[in-house]
């Protein structure tokens, strides 16, 4: 956004919370921060999730319910949660801090929840044809399970298998 923000692209730049990477592209990465937040909500979710990648540790805060650490250098599968470990407690609580020390997780549960009404809105208005709800490219309806069956379909394609979860 830096580089974009130079005219004529500065009326389409947008106030960004990230970091500039302008520095690294002169061989100054040291003064980087090594943090990487990420958030999903996408369907099928049943609330909002958040990741937060610092150093060596990926944190993931999954809708509430589930917290996971892990090492991902040692561990690059991420087979090992260190979640309970003792010896990361002091860990855990920096990493869940971080994650969120700037992020509304009830907010987010709005959004998701109105976001799936307008969807089901417009499932219902449709009787459920085409099967897919949003069209981002003409093939989408090849590309994507939607609708009827979705969440079991995605669970089995998924290697391994995991089986789906069910909303409280």
């Amino acid at each position: 956004l830096e580089l974009a923000n130079e005219a004529p692209f500065d009326e389409m730049v947008d106030v960004s919370d990230g970091q500039s990477l302008v520095p690294a592209l002169s061989g100054k990465s040291d003064e980087l921060r090594d943090i990487a937040y990420s958030e999903f909500a996408a369907d099928g979710s049943t609330g909002p999730s958040r990741m937060l990648k610092h150093k060596n540790y990926k944190y993931m805060d999954l809708e509430g319910v589930d917290e996971l650490l892990f090492d991902v250098v040692k561990d690059p599968n991420e087979q090992d949660n260190l979640i309970c470990n003792p010896n990361f407690s002091d860990l855990v609580v920096q990493m869940r801090e971080l994650c969120q020390s700037n992020w509304d997780m009830e907010d987010m549960r709005g959004k998701i929840a109105n976001d799936q009404k307008r969807r089901l809105k417009v499932h219902h208005s449709t009787k459920g044809e085409p099967t897919y709800v949003n069209i981002v490219r003409s093939d989408d309806a090849n590309r994507y399970i939607r609708n009827a069956g979705a969440a079991d379909t995605k669970a089995k394609a998924r290697l391994p298998y995991v089986a789906p979860a069910k909303p409280n």
